[in-house]
């Protein structure tokens, strides 16, 4: 009788991490093999998820050890976005950007990633992030995939940036993640 429910259980949200400050509680959630922030409002109860510009990416709770904040520091990195450090405006709603890792020679438009689903025979649809040089069409089957995957014991694997995996992209492989 003494307990208040925040967040609501939603059965495919798996909650990873959680981040309370003196007027704010950030939830780092799972869901579809993505990352999400969800920011509840402790003075009025209202919460929201943050949106990033890629479809995906690997975000990470960064040092938060000021209590009395409306910030809330963030690690994100993406296929294409090498890491970087933002801070969140929990009031405005708005990130900025801190720092990024700086990769000589590196030029993020030459890329894109995607998010896709595949149906496993047991009907469970499970996502798969992409990543390729533009002038490859990942569609054709002409280009050689290299597909990994890992998801037991409750470890998920990241959409995270790699310097070394710009060779392949380069030389016309198609990376794929699938989010088991």
């Amino acid at each position: 009788k003494n307990w208040t429910e925040v967040i609501a259980y939603r059965k495919p949200v798996r909650i990873e991490n959680l981040h309370l400050f003196a007027n704010h509680l950030v939830a780092q959630e799972r869901e579809g093999g993505l990352s999400q922030l969800e920011i509840v409002d402790l003075r009025t109860g209202k919460s929201h998820r943050v949106n990033f510009p890629e479809p995906t990416y690997a975000l990470f709770g960064a040092a938060n050890h000021d209590f009395d904040t409306n910030l809330f520091r963030y690690a994100y990195q993406s296929f294409v976005t090498p890491s970087s450090t933002y801070d969140y405006d929990m009031d405005a709603h708005t990130s900025t950007l801190k720092k990024q890792l700086e990769v000589p020679g590196f030029d993020k438009t030459q890329y894109t990633s995607e998010r896709i689903w595949a149906t496993a025979s047991d009907g469970v649809k499970v996502p798969i992030s992409i990543v390729y040089k533009k002038s490859v069409d990942p569609h054709s089957g002409k280009n050689p995939l290299w597909l990994t995957a890992y998801g037991s014991y409750g470890a998920p694997s990241n959409a995270t940036f790699s310097a070394a995996r710009l060779t392949m992209l380069d030389r016309g492989v198609v990376y794929a993640l699938a989010h088991i």
